[in-house]
């Protein structure tokens, strides 16, 4: 008894190597066969590290790796390139640079650098593209207004985050390569355009990204009914319908909240 609650244990550790789809067929295979194991059944229960490991190593891929599905993974990937382009701004050979930077004259200079860049990004990015979210109209299904409003300090994050990683980084490049600010200027546009774009295609409850894209309706139906894709929230908060044709009665893509029993 002592022993099959010590194979037990060693089998259901090693499960949780295995990727989640796989874990439960995992485990009832190698507990089947277990039963069929006469002599060294320990050795062979720690062997199933080496199966889960391998498991592990083959599922891994970089683009499943770098997946913003979920808000914490999404700021925890943008923090972490925010740290990377600090240490590599401040760990250049050369001090010069970042000694006048942070004298007062400096710190006056780099504060309306980041001001007035920011703002001109922003223009030029209303006048390439509207920055309008969609709408989220509240029905009675709708969660409460504090859960609504998460998703604004969450966009605020990411624009931040962005900022700083284009900021450190050409920073860092700017005394092997002088045009970086040129890119700072660029990247900052394209940052600023991908953070509403994954914003858009995001829950506003949970901030997960929506999967399952379907289309519905024809194109003859555009103006009269609904033709489009849809998409849904996994954890079934709601779905969103992004018009395939801009009408008058739905020019943008709209959010409908479902019942949450």
């Amino acid at each position: 008894m002592m022993h099959g609650a010590l194979h037990a244990a060693i089998l259901r550790n090693a499960a949780l190597l295995v990727p989640a789809p796989e874990r439960a067929e995992w485990l009832a295979e190698w507990r089947a066969e277990l039963w069929y194991v006469e002599r060294g059944a320990t050795a062979f229960c720690l062997g199933s590290f080496r199966d889960a490991l391998w498991l592990r190593f083959r599922s891994f891929s970089i683009r499943r790796a770098l997946r913003v599905d979920s808000p914490l993974r999404c700021v925890f990937l943008l923090a972490s390139l925010a740290v990377l382009s600090y240490v590599f701004a401040f760990g250049l050979p050369s001090r010069k640079l970042f000694s006048l930077l942070w004298s007062p004259l400096g710190v006056r200079q780099f504060a309306s650098g980041c001001f007035w860049l920011y703002l001109e990004s922003l223009l030029v990015l209303l006048t390439l593209n509207p920055l309008a979210l969609g709408e989220y109209p509240a029905n009675r299904f709708a969660p409460s207004l504090w859960v609504r409003l998460r998703r604004w300090p969450f966009l605020v994050t990411k624009i931040l985050l962005l900022a700083q990683i284009f900021w450190f980084g050409s920073l860092g490049l700017l005394p092997i390569f002088p045009p970086a600010l040129c890119i700072l200027f660029f990247g900052m546009i394209a940052g600023f355009r991908w953070a509403m774009v994954d914003q858009k295609q995001r829950c506003p409850v949970c901030l997960r990204l929506l999967e399952n894209p379907t289309r519905v309706g024809i194109p003859s139906e555009a103006f009269l009914g609904r033709y489009g894709t849809e998409f849904v929230c996994t954890r079934g908060h709601g779905s969103l319908y992004v018009p395939g044709v801009s009408t008058t009665w739905c020019s943008d893509q709209r959010w409908q909240y479902f019942d949450p029993a």
